[in-house]
């Protein structure tokens, strides 16, 4: 969620620059539209149903049993918040993708992609509005 905070602050220099900022979620609508409201992004979040884009990009990770017991002792029912049928998905819908930043051109080539294992490192805003400004 502070990721979608920190791309708000940009988002403006990114349309300036010619390009849209979209952010993609395995959550179900509803859920992002509350972040949306919350945050007040001027950027869609669109719904990837039960991670399909993300796994075609071999962007997810199953969750180890320790770290399912550990989101269901939260409360955190990630299927059902993600409206995933266990039994249709793999990994029973214990899956997450991991955070991807895509700068795509016009024609529809990634000109920078940006992917880490961990959660926690993620490229700089900054960084990914000076890719935006290098294709202008």
């Amino acid at each position: 969620m502070a990721e979608l905070g920190a791309l708000q602050t940009i988002v403006g220099e990114i349309g300036a620059a010619g390009a849209q900022l979209i952010a993609v979620s395995p959550q179900l609508p509803e859920h992002s539209r509350r972040i949306e409201e919350r945050l007040k992004l001027d950027f869609p979040v669109w719904f990837d149903r039960a991670n399909r884009a993300a796994d075609e990009w071999g962007l997810t990770f199953e969750f180890s049993d320790d770290l399912r017991e550990t989101y269901a002792g939260l409360g955190m029912d990630l299927p059902k918040h993600h409206g995933t049928d266990p039994a249709e998905h793999p990994g029973g819908g214990w899956t997450l993708p991991m955070p991807a930043r895509f700068v795509i051109d016009a024609g529809g080539i990634a000109r920078q992609a940006e992917v880490h294992p961990d959660y926690k490192i993620r490229p700089e805003p900054e960084a990914t509005l000076e890719v935006v400004r290098g294709l202008a």
